[in-house]
């Protein structure tokens, strides 16, 4: 947390996809890790990337992340919750 360079936004863009800006970090470069929260409604995949499904909602300065069925891999789980670190 020394190093931290100012908080994280998340947006939605669309249905269980979510991009995310973190200042000072440039995504091209960098990874984060995210994963499926114990606190969240549904039982879901997490993805993370930049080429994955969708990835025109996102712009390359934002991280990408898709909500996932666990059940039968759609996109769009709003009442998925996530948790994610940058490195």
């Amino acid at each position: 947390m020394s190093k931290s360079k100012g908080a994280p936004l998340v947006r939605r863009s669309g249905n269980g996809v979510f991009c995310i800006t973190v200042p000072g970090v440039d995504p091209t470069v960098t990874a984060i890790n995210a994963v499926a929260s114990a606190k969240s409604g549904a039982y879901a995949v997490i993805f993370v990337g930049s080429g994955l499904a969708y990835s025109q909602q996102c712009t390359n300065a934002e991280f990408q992340v898709l909500t996932v069925s666990f059940n039968d891999a759609t996109i769009g789980l709003n009442n998925a919750s996530f948790e994610f670190i940058v490195p």
